[in-house]
């Protein structure tokens, strides 16, 4: 590729399709190339955050999405896809004897989860009717233990898309049995 920005959404549409066709390397190579070219390309740097996602390498995923929330503080699919980081990050951290939790494990994970909530919050300023944007905000209330604003949550999302199947598994996994009968799962 020469140096030349007039040509960026090209490349970072081939980084797109090397992504969605599992060369998730190749994705790397040609975003990377690309960023250092056309350092203010957005997209590119929130499509090289989802290839080092997709490859797990998180610390890298993470540095490119704060960069670009620092670049654009509400670009949604920046604050989505870091709360998406982040929950899935932190997520699953179990206290206890023999657990995969440190002393401050807990106290990063609630940190964690409430910029996750933040992020998600910030997004549907963007676009309120994202479904898949209620849903990850749904499971960020249900790890700080907020169940009531949780279960609001889904009910927002089923609303939104009654046939969306992550928004059906997120109901059926939810502890508030009377969910369930509402939601028609």
């Amino acid at each position: 590729m020469r140096a030349d920005t007039r040509h960026a959404t090209v490349w970072n549409t081939l980084g797109l399709i090397l992504l969605k066709t599992n060369r998730v390397q190749s994705a790397v190579s040609v975003l990377s190339y690309l960023l250092a070219v056309a350092p203010n390309h957005y997209d590119c740097l929130g499509n090289l955050g989802i290839a080092y996602l997709q490859s797990g390498k998180m610390e890298q995923s993470a540095k490119c999405f704060q960069e670009l929330i620092l670049k654009d503080q509400n670009h949604p699919a920046a604050l989505m896809n870091y709360a998406a980081l982040l929950l899935c990050r932190y997520g699953a951290v179990v206290p206890g004897a023999g657990a995969n939790a440190g002393v401050g494990a807990l106290v990063d994970q609630l940190t964690a989860v409430n910029l996750a909530k933040e992020c998600l919050l910030t997004a549907l300023k963007s676009d309120p009717k994202a479904s898949h944007i209620w849903i990850n905000l749904a499971d960020a209330y249900y790890m700080i233990g907020d169940h009531r604003n949780s279960s609001k949550c889904l009910e927002k999302s089923v609303k939104l898309d009654p046939g969306c199947m992550a928004a059906r598994y997120a109901v059926a996994l939810h502890p508030d049995e009377g969910w369930r009968e509402v939601s028609g799962s």
